[in-house]
């Protein structure tokens, strides 16, 4: 399931895929540091593209609720991944994570301490710890390119391309129409239906 590069998009396979990332970190705490090092430097892309969106809806979610827990899990899903913040995937679920926790009313340094300490890395270790320490333009969402948007379903964050991807009022108008998530997956589920069809 994690070897499926759309499954970050698709609802009906996120929540299992998220329930192992959950169990993947609850693990890692437990490893000796080379079984850490070994998860982390296995990670496949695929795999890093579910904790990522795992992470990103962390930090949602600590908005919305129970706080604590959703952000030392989506600080977890990053320290398995091998993140940090000199490079901008782990910038911006960083800085996610850090604005929730911050708008939560959290102790975020020792949220960030408690994560560093488990970095397979000792130099993503130091990032992760120091991150809350840093100026706030360089920590900030917007510096990543998101953005703080309510919906129906409560807080989520945007990035500046999805948020041209979205219909506006003028495309009603003229009768425009958007790809839509939903046009994609159904895209990748044909591809991945015609790939494994082909290899029988």
């Amino acid at each position: 399931m994690l070897t499926r590069l759309w499954a970050e998009f698709d609802p009906q396979t996120r929540s299992s895929a998220y329930a192992i990332v959950t169990a993947l970190g609850e693990l890692y705490q437990a490893a000796p540091v080379d079984e850490r090092k070994r998860v982390t430097s296995e990670l496949g892309r695929s795999a890093k593209h579910i904790m990522f969106q795992y992470s990103k809806d962390k930090a949602a979610e600590a908005i919305r609720n129970r706080p604590s827990e959703a952000i030392a899990q989506g600080l977890m899903a990053v320290v398995v991944a091998g993140g940090r913040s000199d490079n901008v995937t782990g910038g911006s679920l960083l800085s996610m994570l850090l604005h929730s926790s911050e708008k939560s009313g959290l102790d975020s340094k020792e949220a960030f301490a408690y994560a560093a300490q488990f970095a397979a890395d000792p130099v993503s270790g130091t990032q992760i710890r120091e991150f809350p320490l840093l100026p706030a333009k360089m920590r900030g969402i917007d510096r990543f390119g998101f953005v703080e948007r309510n919906t129906r379903d409560g807080v989520t964050f945007e990035h500046m391309v999805e948020a041209m991807g979205r219909p506006r009022w003028w495309d009603k108008l003229t009768g425009r129409r958007r790809y839509t998530m939903e046009d994609t997956l159904r895209q990748l589920r044909e591809h991945e239906r015609t790939s494994e069809s082909g290899k029988k």
